[in-house]
């Protein structure tokens, strides 16, 4: 009992102390001085213009198969409705002047996903099967650029490549009549 009471004590005392004691008060730091800064300068009227289109122009591949002959003609320029495409194209294009033909079909493919409908991308992606030595799959991809081609000299062009891809499989006269659809 006797610890219990000077146990008392003590932690009477305490409080008492505790009580005694100045309160925390909130303090606020003086404020700082402000610095005279000269006003931004007004900004010009901004003027705000579409970015354009680039067009992409069709280029020989650097190393090309002994067998593929060049088109007559250059592929007319190609008109994406997407700047998606227009990157993935010219991202192909190195890759298949770099000799880096898998990766080049790679995003082809890709961008065949966003414009399914676009003959160029399949006519594109059926020369980089061809110079892969795939011609059974060159000629699945330019028979749909042939599907989905609106113009005369990419209709020609898919032709064409049929025609080179029939011929190293050895279906002559198929490629004969790809060369007469091609105007060859």
């Amino acid at each position: 009992m006797k610890y219990i009471l000077r146990f008392t004590v003590v932690a009477a005392a305490g409080l008492v102390l505790a009580a005694c004691a100045p309160l925390p008060t909130h303090q606020t730091l003086p404020p700082a001085p402000q610095q005279a800064e000269p006003a931004p300068p007004p900004v010009p009227d901004v003027v705000v213009r579409p970015l354009e289109m680039p067009e992409i122009h069709d280029q020989p591949l650097q190393r090309a198969a002994p067998e593929v002959i060049a088109p007559q003609e250059p592929t007319p320029a190609l008109r994406p409705a997407s700047p998606a495409v227009v990157a993935l194209v010219n991202r192909a294009r190195l890759q298949a002047d770099t000799g880096e033909l898998d990766q080049a079909a790679a995003s082809l493919e890709r961008a065949i996903r966003i414009e399914p409908q676009n003959a160029l991308l399949w006519l594109e992606l059926a020369q980089i099967k061809l110079h892969q030595g795939n011609p059974s799959q060159a000629e699945q991809m330019a028979l749909r650029a042939v599907r989905f081609a609106t113009d005369d000299r990419i209709e020609r062009e898919a032709w064409g490549i049929v025609a080179l891809a029939r011929q190293s499989q050895g279906d002559i006269a198929g490629a004969a009549e790809a060369r007469r659809k091609a105007g060859q």
